[in-house]
């Protein structure tokens, strides 16, 4: 395949409309056509070059494959390649131009801070409670024993 972006100005299709952006770590799925039936597709990102995935294209010559952005690709601009052969035995590639962003932050809650509830302390009013009416009980019943 070579360390150089295959040259083409057809464009690949995603899952998510025509987007120009994407996060580190972000799963799209990419779209294909044109490619000789039942061939092998390879899924690259260029700048330098490193293949996703593999993918076999249809009868039609079609495929469909779901993608993540790698973790370790530099934040910037890179090409989405698929690169395979046409029906008639050349070589085929479709692209999409994406900007690369940082992976989207954790969101952090917003308003007041969260706290655990408080439990127990009704649980120890209740054994509290309980323990004093078995001694109250145990010295009721003791009294009324005595003659």
């Amino acid at each position: 395949m070579g360390g150089s972006r295959p040259a083409t100005n057809l464009t690949l299709v995603t899952d998510q409309g025509p987007i120009s952006t994407i996060a580190i770590g972000q799963r799209l799925t990419i779209s294909g056509t044109g490619f000789a039936p039942y061939s092998t597709v390879a899924i690259t990102v260029y700048s330098a070059p490193a293949v996703l995935t593999t993918v076999t294209a249809d009868g039609n010559g079609e495929f469909s494959v779901p993608v993540t952005v790698p973790a370790d690709l530099p934040v910037g601009e890179h090409s989405f390649v698929a690169l395979g052969t046409d029906p008639g035995g050349a070589t085929h590639a479709l692209k999409l131009e994406l900007t690369v962003a940082p992976a989207a932050a954790p969101a952090t809650p917003s308003g007041p801070a969260t706290t655990l509830p408080v439990t127990g302390s009704a649980l120890t009013r209740m054994i509290l409670v309980g323990l004093a009416l078995v001694i109250a009980g145990a010295a009721a019943r003791s009294v009324r024993q005595e003659p």
